[in-house]
């Protein structure tokens, strides 16, 4: 019987050992994603949309509105549309970001929210936080809220947190 149970805490030692690493893995894959898209994207936010005018800065213009009913506006769905078509990497990169800001968010450990928390940080940190937000905004025009997206970013998209509710 003793025998039994020394066996029986090695093999759920195992276990957590093989799941620490399996997560040690992933957060490191989620901070390569993160540089590697974010650095894309700093170069094509920085790249020419219209006739002297970056795409950071059209984003900047257009995809700051004060309300969600104006973001979900024919008008703004059509031009995300035509920016997208014209300049399609920044989107999709951005895109490609969000299922690694929502993988990290849904791991409940604190190694997962200090990854998620670095993540974000970096991001404002190399395209700034407004360019987020225009982001979050421009990629919610382009895919009509259908996208299943938690926005982090934008304050007229983000989910009120626990604490925010309660207040």
């Amino acid at each position: 019987m003793f025998t039994l149970a020394v066996l029986l805490k090695q093999v759920m030692l195992q276990a957590h050992m093989n799941t620490h690493e399996s997560d040690q893995a992933y957060l490191q894959q989620a901070r390569e994603d993160i540089e590697f898209y974010s650095t894309q994207l700093v170069q094509v936010m920085n790249g020419v949309a219209l006739p002297g005018k970056t795409l950071r800065t059209v984003l900047h213009d257009s995809f700051e509105p004060s309300s969600v009913k104006q973001l979900d506006s024919q008008q703004l769905q059509q031009l995300a549309a035509n920016i997208h078509a014209t300049i399609p990497p920044a989107p999709d990169i951005w895109s490609a970001i969000y299922p690694i800001l929502m993988g990290l968010a849904a791991g409940k450990t604190y190694m997962y929210q200090m990854t998620l928390g670095s993540s974000t940080q970096k991001l404002t940190a190399l395209l700034s936080f407004e360019t987020c937000v225009a982001l979050d905004n421009f990629h919610r025009a382009r895919t009509g809220g259908r996208a299943g997206v938690s926005y982090v970013f934008s304050p007229l998209l983000r989910e009120p947190s626990v604490h925010e509710s309660s207040a």
